[in-house]
């Protein structure tokens, strides 16, 4: 089955934004520009990684949405107490 243009559009988008999402957690706006140059429509193509062992390792190493959540509330319940 063939995918529209809407289908293709959309998960072009998708893909745009989970990466720009990634970079931003990473280095923030600064690595996002270095890597976009004002333009996001770059981040749909290709990897964005290098396969070295130390990218993959700081990669992999890096704490997801809900673990920084929890560590923050569990930071501002040590705050509240003291």
């Amino acid at each position: 089955m063939n995918r529209t243009r809407m289908e293709r559009r959309i998960l072009r988008h998708r893909k745009i934004r989970s990466r720009c999402a990634l970079l931003l957690r990473i280095g923030g706006a600064g690595l996002l520009h270095g890597w976009t140059h004002g333009a996001p429509g770059r981040m749909s193509k290709g990897k964005m990684h290098c396969s070295c062992w130390y990218c993959r390792q700081k990669l992999s190493e890096m704490p997801d949405r809900r673990e920084m959540r929890q560590r923050d509330a569990y930071h501002q319940q040590l705050d509240d107490i003291a």
